[in-house]
């Protein structure tokens, strides 16, 4: 292949990959953020029940404490309930997926605008010397 490395051979080979698996909160924190994605899209398999379908709920089940069988239905809910008898854990976990959608579409939003705005500097002439003054190292 002529001595080229694929993009893959290039990752594994950058620095960033070698700090990253050489740093075990690194490793844990990127765990966890991707099981909680993974938990956000597939919250249809992975929560004990549907908060927001009305036909699943059952009043009797309101404010049952954590870990706790209800006092009329015998039901146990890691969380507990809330008022109208909704799974908390199955909530946080549907709630996930809300979250995830806001954040990627703020994060999507401000970077076309700053592509944008990006564009639209390059298209005025000005080089990025001359937006960026302060960048410039002028020790010669």
């Amino acid at each position: 292949m002529n001595g080229e490395m694929s993009a893959w051979q290039r990752f594994l080979a950058s620095d960033f990959f070698y700090d990253f698996k050489r740093s075990p909160v690194t490793i844990v924190s990127f765990v966890i953020v991707v099981t909680l994605i993974l938990m956000a899209i597939l919250a249809d398999f992975v929560a004990p029940t549907n908060p927001f379908d009305p036909g699943s709920l059952n009043l009797m089940n309101g404010f049952t404490p954590p870990m706790e069988p209800n006092a009329f239905t015998g039901e146990t809910f890691m969380l507990g309930t809330d008022d109208q008898g909704r799974d908390l854990l199955s909530a946080i976990i549907y709630g996930l997926r809300v979250s995830l959608f806001v954040g990627l579409t703020a994060v999507t939003r401000q970077q076309s605008q700053a592509d944008a705005d990006e564009h639209r500097q390059d298209h005025r002439g000005q080089t990025d010397e001359q937006r960026y003054p302060e960048a410039i190292d002028d020790r010669r």
